[in-house]
């Protein structure tokens, strides 16, 4: 569990739940642009990465807490996938950086989804998770380009913790989000949510994070990113755009942890803004109703 284990004394922190979605529809071409501008680390993912706010916990509930979501969330994940390779979420991560622009242009021939990333900037270096017979594709085809091409770097990770890349849901406490903003800069043109993701999935991924953004801004404090970021992740408009399945594990993972305070001492639950802001059940009723026509049914 790493820093999830419990340690002496009560103190509470407040905790977020982080996951990465890779069933949500795949990015625009102006959404990979954009992310191009915003210099993601995680630029060529098609994963949505998705944040929810489960309030204040000990280090004994969160440990408690992480087990159960783990429980859950890994048995769906074997129900779906059913043990198939081409169809299983990533294990590894190959990490990408350039010196010279266009460099990578040939990627569009491998897939029109990497097209964009002509307009890499130089030294941009970027992460990229590709998924089953895509991996190897891509894989193979970078390999060879990078023994003949000194300006293409091409580094391939096992990742130590493939469970966060597999839509499992993995518990945050504040503090390790704060401790990443200080080691990474965030600028005000960033999605901050998405950048914040990148730092605990690199990190974690690779036991490591040397990756160098470009100084082309003046980046912005760790205390301005913790208001923004808690803003955010509560915000109606961030909630009314998630899809039907992610407020249901958003939803469940709030309930969960309520119950889990309540065992412990009674007290400490809030409330469940996926339902209550959200209006979970009537947007999972609406959506699946309009889903349903579309389809004839």
């Amino acid at each position: 569990m790493g820093f999830m284990e419990p340690q002496s004394g009560t103190k509470v922190d407040d905790y977020y739940i982080l996951f990465r979605d890779a069933d949500a529809p795949a990015p625009t071409s102006d959404i990979y642009k954009k992310r191009c501008e915003q210099q993601d680390l995680l630029i060529a993912d098609k994963a949505s990465y998705v944040w929810g706010y489960v309030g204040k916990l000990n280090d004994s509930q969160a440990c408690v807490l992480q087990t159960r979501l783990d429980g859950e969330f890994e048995e769906r994940l074997i129900e779906k996938f059913g043990g198939s390779d081409a169809d299983s979420p990533a294990d590894y991560g190959l990490e990408i950086a350039t010196r010279k622009p266009g460099v990578l242009s040939f990627l569009a021939e491998v897939s029109s989804d990497l097209t964009f990333l002509s307009n890499v900037s130089p030294n941009h270096r970027f992460w990229f998770f590709p998924e089953g017979d895509e991996l190897l594709q891509i894989k193979e085809v970078l390999s060879i380009r990078a023994k003949n091409d000194l300006d293409l770097i091409l580094k391939l990770h096992r990742l130590t913790f493939p469970k966060t890349h597999k839509s499992f849901v993995q518990l945050l406490p504040l503090k390790t989000l704060v401790d990443g903003w200080r080691r990474i800069d965030c600028y005000r043109n960033m999605d901050l949510l998405r950048h914040t993701a990148a730092i605990w999935f690199i990190g974690a991924s690779s036991g490591k994070f040397d990756l160098t953004l470009e100084k082309n801004h003046n980046p912005i404090s760790p205390d301005i990113a913790e208001t923004v970021f808690k803003s955010v992740v509560i915000d109606d408009e961030y909630i009314q755009l998630l899809l039907p399945h992610q407020l249901g594990v958003l939803a469940k993972c709030i309930n969960i942890a309520n119950r889990i305070r309540m065992w412990d001492d009674g007290e400490n639950n809030i409330e469940n803004q996926y339902h209550a802001i959200g209006k979970y059940d009537e947007v999972v009723s609406t959506r699946l109703s309009e889903a349903g026509c579309k389809e004839g049914k």
